[in-house]
């Protein structure tokens, strides 16, 4: 073998094992993050449980927040890929049910991230509502048109944000421990997919009201809309 040889086959086991230890990094990192907040877990218990130095850390992702901003675009990135596949026709159904478990890890991290708020809540909603804008352009023949795009995508995510962070919540209700639990995961499925379906409300009574009341301006603009309000103490 002769040293070019020699120093390009160094190179690529160096190359492949940074690889292994970025990804350890970053998948130690979402897990930790999501178990003890994002503000609580330090670089040195994630360094610990990815087997690393702290330095090695640094060397990878510079920060903190920059290990959170590599966790957030590999999470959107996979979530990305699999869900406007599904609606594009390119991944069945099915194999998007299954592969949840993968994603598993995920709810508590974003529960995690959108509860502590900040810059980072705020990049990682804006990233959910754009895969939600990625879906309605990878399967438009599935989506009817809103009247204002936007603000059903805002709501749409926070619907399903308000899931994720209530996990424990909803999945008792329905008689599990988390989302993806067996006895959970089929009703949540299906009840969420019947109200993006078929809507809430028999009818449009309740839209055109709304619509008129604020046609109409009966709705001050501070959105206070109670017309008898209590006396005041004065």
């Amino acid at each position: 073998m002769t040293g070019a040889e020699h120093a390009f086959r160094l190179l690529n086991v160096s190359s492949a094992d940074d690889l292994q230890a970025h990804a350890r990094i970053r998948d130690a990192a979402l897990r930790l993050f999501g178990v003890h907040g994002i503000k609580a877990t330090t670089v040195r218990q994630i360094a610990e449980a990815a087997g690393v130095s702290p330095a090695l850390v640094i060397h990878h992702f510079r920060s903190k927040e920059g290990l959170r901003n590599a966790c957030d675009e590999w999470m959107m990135a996979r979530l990305t890929e699999k869900k406007t596949d599904a609606v594009a026709g390119g991944d069945t159904t099915a194999a998007l049910l299954q592969s949840q478990s993968e994603f598993q890890p995920f709810h508590a991290y974003i529960a995690a991230s959108i509860s502590e708020g900040g810059e980072g809540a705020a990049r990682l909603f804006d990233a959910m509502c754009q895969l939600t804008l990625d879906m309605f352009d990878a399967g438009p023949e599935l989506f009817r048109t809103p009247a204002d795009l936007e603000a059903t995508v805002a709501l749409v995510v926070a619907f399903s944000l308000g899931a994720t962070v209530l996990e424990e919540q909803v999945a008792r209700r329905l008689g599990g421990t988390h989302l993806l639990d067996p006895a959970v995961l089929p009703r949540y499925s299906l009840a969420s997919m019947e109200l993006f379906t078929h809507g809430l409300f028999a009818d449009d009574t309740f839209l055109r009201r709304i619509r008129a009341a604020f046609e109409s301006g009966r709705v001050p603009a501070d959105g206070v809309t109670d017309p008898d309000p209590p006396p005041s103490d004065h």
